[in-house]
């Protein structure tokens, strides 16, 4: 299989240098898939409504962490009714601090397009804002209904790490949140309209 590179001249630790990714008939096909597949951030269309892979993703990934989360209470002993309140409770927070915390992270752009501010299926949901709010929802209630907070928080951590190792992936159909160019053999490849000071022309 032929290189496919991609010129990153205007990158200040690459300047003049071509960004190379080498596929040879002994490397698997998912590496070959990861350094040729350009994804799609929607999944399906119906009519004017889409289906999103991020907010596909983030749904599923909140849903595993909440089956993570029931088994654990039921092992300890703990009400699953109470744990779901508090668990929806913290989702729906969550997400406002999550988003909250990406738009004040980026204010002139949202000063410039105040309309994108709800448009979430865009993507940016700043993972330390929804975990910042989702800890103080968990707090007060737990303070609120005399739970003990740190064990309430030891059941939730692996529900976080595997709703996160899920909803990343909606990063991923977004083309955000990548790393820098690499010429190590799980790179992806990233349209250059999303990256920011890169140069746009691509030998494919």
């Amino acid at each position: 299989m032929p290189f496919i590179s991609i010129s990153n001249s205007a990158d200040t630790d690459y300047h003049g240098t071509t960004i190379l990714w080498y596929d040879t008939d002994s490397e698997t096909t998912m590496f070959h898939l990861l350094h040729t597949f350009y994804p799609s951030p929607i999944l399906a269309t119906l009519g004017p409504f889409a289906l999103h892979w991020y907010g596909l993703l983030i749904a599923l990934g909140t849903a595993l962490g909440y089956v993570v989360l029931y088994r654990l209470a039921r092992r300890y002993g703990y009400d699953q009714d109470r744990l779901l309140t508090m668990f929806l409770l913290t989702v729906i927070v969550g997400f406002l601090g999550g988003r909250l915390y990406h738009v004040l992270n980026e204010p002139l752009y949202y000063w410039q397009h105040p309309e994108e501010v709800v448009a979430v299926w865009h993507g940016g949901l700043a993972i330390h804002g929804a975990i910042l709010a989702g800890f103080l929802t968990i707090w007060f209630y737990c303070r609120r209904n005399k739970l003990a907070v740190w064990r309430i928080l030891d059941l939730a951590a692996p529900a976080v790490l595997l709703g996160q190792a899920v909803g990343r992936w909606g990063n991923y159909f977004n083309q955000e949140l990548f790393g820098r160019p690499t010429i190590l053999p799980w790179g992806i490849p990233i349209d250059p309209i999303f990256r920011e000071g890169t140069d746009p022309q691509v030998i494919r």
